[in-house]
């Protein structure tokens, strides 16, 4: 399947999102329908009450398409940085202005309910996106100061009041150009010899287009309504059982799709998060074959991973069903099953209770949740950051109640996370596969003091054995951008502490250096953890500048680490983020020069800042340490500048735990 780009995945990503933001709607509204439905069939009520559920359920059902609307205003609006309201609004007067357009303009012979149906409608979804596409192209712009009312929200409205207004009439223009085109087209069409198919041909041209409409967030059964007619299905395809009947018995059990196979399926996955919120929340209607919470939730609605099973599988419920009707000939009643009868209720008095029959419908569901298992399974795995982090927590013997949560971004910075989480699971889910063969393990690289010439620090550092080999963490981005970070933190910790302990009985007690992920130190759980781990240890920890960058929580964490008797190092100074001021907020006990740094040092100019970042250093009462000295002239270069420590392959590459004590530069 060819790989979207960033652009198409983003888009996506916000109509999936667009789509689930209304299950609450959607739930309500499917409350009110079974209601309705099963008042009206029992006569459980009396018909004024009936009369009041009934024009709730039916306006609940048109109101759905505003829904829609509202909330792809909303998702498209945030995904390009614009303000919601505004794009809510020019959406919602755009809508009123084309519908009665459209029913004045509509060709004759042409379906009221093709576009304009009850539910979801092609308008409500198409104009927001138009809106919000065209109002990215006219920016609104700031007002002058002395037109400005001091008040930012109130100024960012009136900021888009003329924008807003050429957005209402350019999208109008699109619209009225599209009608008019359908007015003149439809008849020329219309007028067209009309292919002659078959009544079983146009079964499964209405299956196979009312699925795929489905997938596109559109009412499948009342568009293709609208375009076959509802007459074929009531001929009949076996002694009295009509199309329709068969299409409901045998293909729609729990809703379009095969919904109750849908939700079995989700049902053997309900160790995952969104997997029990939908089971719990569209269990009391999947029997009644009411399955849009699932359709929209899980979602199917944009979800390519499920679009085989979900487009396919009515097919060949229904093809299954024909050869095994055909092979073992069933009795039918001529009675009027209601829509939202149950599965095997319905064919059970449909047939007077044949047991081949009731049968031949759960050997269809059982097939149907063989088929989707796979496909619901491989999707919820890919989106689940939860699932990765139980994993790999499960898989390092992390057995705490550690709550890690994933960076709360804002805005248009969400998409982004969540494209960069679903480039990155596969990734992770190789790698934490992999850890029963290829274990971490934790090697520490010695510090060199330069005055004495021995080490009396090291740095704890992650890496995978494959074989007899031991590699580098090339998996770090990939489990960073899964928001799994912290879960290596707290391991490798568990370890150092572990290998302190072991080397305290045999008399040695090295200072090791820690390296501490952003993400950890601005979880408060997460960073007590640690602290917990090391508590009592020689340990001094290594944050980086993007680390600090929210000062509040920066000055927490590194108070808390104070408090529990921990150095702070900051790491990679000289590279990426470094500036001056970090120095004058917070207080550390080494600078660490990155290596990018030290690879300059042959170059004058870089030698002359070198020598001042050292001396500002010495000033301050902190310690400099030289990171990645590899050769005789760079280790040159870092004696003349007076580091205190020199820290890389020059002296020796990471060491396995055993062969620390045992270390002489």
């Amino acid at each position: 399947m060819k790989r979207l780009s960033l652009r198409e995945n983003l888009f996506i990503i916000t109509l999936q999102e667009s789509f689930v933001a209304t299950v609450p709607y959607l739930l309500i509204s499917a409350f009110f329908i079974l209601l309705t439905q099963m008042a009206g069939h029992r006569q459980w009520v009396s018909p004024n009450i009936l009369h009041i559920l009934n024009t709730i359920a039916t306006f609940s059902d048109q109101f759905i398409a505003v829904i829609v609307l509202v909330s792809l205003a909303y998702h498209f609006s945030l995904r390009y940085g614009m303000e919601p309201i505004i794009a809510i609004l020019i959406s919602l007067i755009l809508l009123t202005t084309i519908v009665p357009l459209y029913e004045m303009t509509r060709p004759e012979g042409m379906n009221e309910n093709l576009l304009p149906d009850p539910g979801f409608n092609l308008f409500s979804i198409t104009v927001p996106i138009v809106v919000v596409l065209i109002l990215r192209r006219i920016p609104c712009r700031s007002r002058s100061p002395e037109s400005a009312t001091g008040h930012l929200f109130i100024d960012r409205i009136f900021n888009c009041f003329y924008p807003s207004i050429i957005v209402y009439f350019l999208g109008t223009i699109l619209y009225c150009i599209f009608l008019i085109i359908l007015r003149f087209t439809f008849p020329v069409l219309r007028s067209l010899p009309a292919p002659a198919f078959s009544t079983q041909e146009l079964m499964t041209l209405r299956i196979l287009l009312s699925q795929m409409l489905w997938f596109f967030g559109l009412h499948g059964p009342h568009f293709v309504n609208a375009l076959f007619g509802t007459d074929f299905l009531r001929h009949t395809i076996l002694p009295n059982l009509t199309y329709g009947s068969f299409y409901r018995f045998f293909a729609v059990s729990g809703g379009s799709g095969m919904g109750l196979s849908l939700f079995l399926a989700l049902l053997l996955q309900r160790n995952h998060p969104r997997a029990r919120k939908l089971i719990r929340f569209s269990a009391p209607f999947i029997p009644f074959n009411i399955n849009t919470i699932i359709l929209f939730g899980l979602p199917v609605v944009f979800n390519r991973h499920l679009l085989l099973p979900f487009l396919f599988l009515p097919l060949l419920s229904l093809g299954v069903a024909y050869v095994a009707l055909l092979m073992h000939p069933v009795t039918f009643q001529p009675v009027v099953i209601p829509w939202i009868t149950p599965p095997f209720v319905n064919t059970y008095l449909a047939t007077g209770g044949d047991s081949f029959v009731l049968l031949l419908q759960l050997f269809l569901v059982l097939l149907g949740t063989l088929i989707y298992y796979p496909f619901v399974r491989r999707y919820l795995n890919s989106q689940s950051a939860h699932n990765h982090k139980q994993e790999l927590e499960k898989k390092l013997g992390i057995t705490t109640d550690l709550q890690l949560n994933l960076r709360a971004k804002e805005g248009l910075s969400a998409f982004e996370a969540h494209r960069l989480i679903i480039e990155a699971n596969y990734r992770v889910e190789q790698f934490i596969a992999s850890l029963p063969k290829n274990p971490l393990a934790v090697y520490y690289q010695p510090i060199v003091d330069m005055r004495a010439m021995e080490s009396r620090a090291f740095e704890a550092l992650l890496r995978m054995r494959k074989g007899d080999a031991v590699v580098p963490p090339y998996f770090l981005g990939d489990l960073e951008q899964a928001g799994l970070a912290s879960i290596i933190d707290l391991w490798v910790c568990q370890q150092v502490a572990r290998h302190m302990e072991q080397w305290a009985e045999a008399g040695f007690y090295p200072r090791i250096h820690v390296n501490l992920h952003p993400d950890t130190i601005t979880s408060e759980e997460a960073l007590r953890r640690v602290a917990e781990t090391l508590a009592d240890k020689r340990v001094e920890f290594e944050v980086v500048e993007r680390a600090l960058l929210v000062r509040e929580r920066a000055h927490a964490a590194i108070a808390t680490l104070r408090d529990g008797g921990f150095l702070i190092a900051l790491d990679d100074f000289g590279t990426g983020y470094s500036n001056l001021e970090v120095l004058t907020i917070f207080e550390f006990d080494h600078l660490k020069l990155d290596r990018a740094l030290i690879n300059t040092l042959k170059r004058p100019r870089a030698r002359v800042l070198c020598e001042h970042i050292v001396a500002l250093g010495h000033e301050l009462e902190t310690c400099i340490i030289a990171e990645g000295v590899e050769d005789d002239e760079q280790l040159h270069h870092v004696q003349r500048l007076g580091v205190d420590e020199v820290q890389g392959f020059y002296f020796a590459h990471a060491l396995a735990a055993d062969a620390v004590p045992v270390f002489h530069p």
